[in-house]
């Protein structure tokens, strides 16, 4: 195998790769599913689509990977034009290394910083899941919190309705013997009449 049939395959797993990483992100797609509208994700895409898609420094004739046959499409994925790449490996092959090669500019160094920044212990992944884990904390204690005032609030409610009760009892015992002193009137009044 020719050195630069192993770089062509070198590059076409690092482009897949890449690509996995992307859809990886982009599913479920942004617009659906409980993380939609996450800033992270979009973060995280945006970051992939700058580190690819921005100007390298490096010496050489290929600056950017779409001069090298990379490039998005506009579903969010990755494409290898192999074409294009077989051309820039033939025309300057030491381009197409330092491209990617190189320690500070070249796209392997600027997508492996990227890939360890959102994995890394503090990185963006682990930093994105203590935020969502303190607000399902936060939204627990809410419901917990919640819980109590409606049980104390039960309570109120069944202890004002037995108040309510004894009183309709009493009451009701009032009106019985209110109606029976007023039948009592009522009939010593016809009584009254009578003789």
């Amino acid at each position: 195998m020719s050195i630069r049939t192993w770089v062509l395959c070198r590059l076409q797993c690092r482009v897949s790769l890449t690509h996995t990483i992307a859809c990886v992100i982009r599913f479920p797609p942004l617009g659906s599913g409980e993380l939609s509208g996450d800033g992270t994700l979009r973060m995280m895409e945006q970051q992939i689509s700058s580190a690819l898609g921005s100007k390298s420094d490096v010496e050489g004739a290929f600056k950017y990977a779409s001069s090298i046959g990379i490039s998005f499409q506009r579903d969010g994925s990755l494409q290898l034009d192999t074409a294009v790449l077989t051309e820039a490996l033939e025309s300057d092959f030491s381009s197409v290394t330092k491209l990617f090669s190189d320690d500070d500019q070249g796209l392997a160094f600027r997508l492996d910083a990227l890939v360890e920044n959102m994995l890394d212990p503090d990185g963006l992944i682990d930093a994105r899941e203590d935020g969502l884990d303190a607000r399902v904390k936060n939204v627990q204690d809410q419901r917990e919190s919640l819980e109590f005032r409606l049980a104390k609030t039960e309570a109120r409610f069944r202890a004002q309705y037995a108040g309510l009760d004894t009183l309709m009892v009493q009451l009701s015992a009032t009106s019985d013997f209110l109606t029976q002193q007023l039948q009592g009137l009522q009939d010593l009044a016809s009584y009254g009449n009578n003789n």
